[in-house]
């Protein structure tokens, strides 16, 4: 079984709270940020806590992340981040199909970098398995900037300056994956992470 990504993509910016839906058939909701100051420590979905896949700052700033959370309610209900810092920053919930509902992440990897014109990050995978980024840019647009190749975007929130730029893309596993993006001079700090997501079982688990 292939992990899915199902249709609704929910952005936010400039709130620690917003209202995602979760379409029929997701079994791991997943929520993506990118936080200029400080960092987020905690999210739920309807009051149901998400646990952190990944997540990499610089500096205790600039901070980017994936959580995830396995057989999430479905319908809207509310994300709330829980952070330290002012509210500059960008979310993302993001549904899944087909995820193994025990220990779902095989492998999770981040990078900090200054003032760089690429950034990248390497997990252990596996075929079937779906790879996911997170990259946060401050100062430069994130339009300017390109993934790289065998990457797919998922959404991108660029604002074209501060609070820190935001984009998701994903990429099929492989025994190792790397995944990065490079671009135009960034004028500050930027990160990435990423996290390799384990399918269910052929014979079985995940919602139907």
């Amino acid at each position: 079984m292939e992990i899915e990504i199902l249709a609704t993509i929910t952005t936010m910016s400039q709130a620690m709270s917003f209202t995602h839906e979760t379409d029929v058939g997701t079994d791991c909701l997943i929520v993506t940020h990118a936080k200029q100051s400080g960092v987020i420590s905690a999210v739920t979905f309807d009051g149901n806590p998400l646990t952190e896949a990944v997540t990499q700052d610089r500096g205790g700033n600039w901070d980017s992340g994936i959580w995830y959370l396995l057989s999430p309610p479905i319908g809207s209900f509310l994300v709330v981040l829980t952070g330290t810092g002012d509210a500059d920053h960008k979310a993302k919930g993001i549904n899944l199909k087909g995820v193994i509902q025990s220990s779902p992440v095989r492998d999770t990897d981040g990078t900090p970098a200054n003032a760089a014109t690429s950034i990248s990050s390497t997990v252990s995978s596996a075929v079937g398995d779906l790879c996911m980024d997170a990259f946060c840019l401050a100062n430069s647009g994130v339009a300017n900037w390109s993934m790289d190749a065998g990457q797919t975007l998922r959404n991108m929130h660029d604002t074209g300056n501060v609070p820190g730029q935001h984009a998701v893309s994903t990429e099929p596993g492989a025994a190792s994956v790397t995944m990065g993006w490079s671009g135009s001079n960034a004028i500050n700090d930027l990160t990435h992470c990423m996290a390799s997501f384990i399918p269910a079982a052929a014979a079985g688990e995940g919602r139907r």
